[in-house]
């Protein structure tokens, strides 16, 4: 059995080519949580930046930076929303 220092290096591996198979198929949903969940929030807010103002995700995303108390980021988030979704929440 592979010792668990062997493992690590190709689980970043696979982690890394499932990342670039997402960027380049534009599937920003599945980014936001790989990024959530890899607890890469660099990441999560550089996807923000580049995604247009009024994208469904930005709730998303600024749920997500304040479930982890990155208020800030959450609420650049926020505000990148159109005020149409902020009459539902």
């Amino acid at each position: 059995m592979a010792s668990p220092a062997c493992i690590w290096p190709f689980c970043y591996l696979i982690v890394y080519l499932w990342l670039c198979v997402l960027v380049q198929a534009k599937n920003s949903k599945m980014l936001v949580e790989c990024f959530y969940s890899l607890e890469d929030f660099l990441s999560l807010g550089r996807l923000m930046e580049a995604l247009p103002e009024g994208n469904a995700l930005l709730r998303s995303i600024g749920e997500k930076f304040q479930s982890v108390g990155l208020c800030n980021e959450g609420v650049s988030a926020f505000l990148k929303v159109s005020w149409q979704d902020y009459h539902a929440l």
